[in-house]
């Protein structure tokens, strides 16, 4: 195996057959450059994981020999995600019946044990692992406001808020700041970049249960 780079390890052409799109990553300060609406779809979840500490799309080549018909073969995998303690996982991202496919199955055959001896591990993550709702739908929507700013005063608000109470219905939150000329998208940021905490495997509305946690990781897997 060749490592050619954290960065794509060759050029992402649109095509007709495949949706190419960018992903607008706050954690990584770019673009991140996707080829297929389910591999959209997982960068939300690594965007949000706390534990992911960067990620990049497409960011190397496996060399491997097929005894099939005798080549070798490249294998550029979809993603790369660095985790705390610096785990490495390459990432696979397919539909469920691709990935189960005869053809895909003899590729993660030959190029998972090739990734784990050089210290990866190698994941195959499919629609039905990403597609978990109301999780997804929830990330989705608190991205929109990713780009809202967040100042002290903001804190300060807060700080009087949730003085004496560790909990708050989400639509008094709103009602409340709203009284301090806080706009519900300066809301939805605050929850965007955490300093908000709510169970995101349930549907965000006016009565989900929302802390001030700066620094919690409660539930934002």
């Amino acid at each position: 195996m060749r490592i050619v780079t954290y960065r794509p390890a060759r050029k992402i052409r649109k095509s007709g057959r495949k949706v190419v799109g960018k992903f607008p990553s706050s954690k990584m300060g770019r673009m991140i450059t996707w080829e297929s609406p389910v591999e959209r779809d997982y960068l939300y979840l690594v965007e949000f994981d706390v534990d992911v500490i960067s990620f990049w799309e497409q960011p190397l080549i496996v060399r491997y020999y097929d005894d099939t018909d005798h080549k070798i073969h490249r294998y550029t995998p979809d993603i790369l995600v660095i985790r705390k303690g610096n785990r490495k996982q390459v990432v696979e991202v397919k539909d469920e019946k691709t990935a189960q496919s005869e053809e895909y199955q003899r590729l993660f055959q030959r190029v998972g044990p090739i990734l784990q001896r050089e210290g990866y591990e190698f994941i195959v993550a499919t629609d039905r692992m990403i597609r978990i709702q109301p999780l997804l739908r929830n990330l989705k929507l608190l991205q929109k406001y990713a780009k809202v700013r967040i100042s002290n005063n903001h804190l300060i608000c807060l700080n009087n808020l949730f003085a004496c109470r560790k909990e708050i219905p989400l639509g008094e939150v709103m009602t409340l700041l709203g009284s301090k000329r806080i706009s519900k998208q300066e809301v939805f940021a605050l929850l965007r970049h955490g300093i908000l905490s709510v169970n995101l495997r349930h549907e965000i509305n006016g009565d989900s249960a929302v802390s001030f946690a700066i620094n919690s990781t409660d539930e934002r897997r």
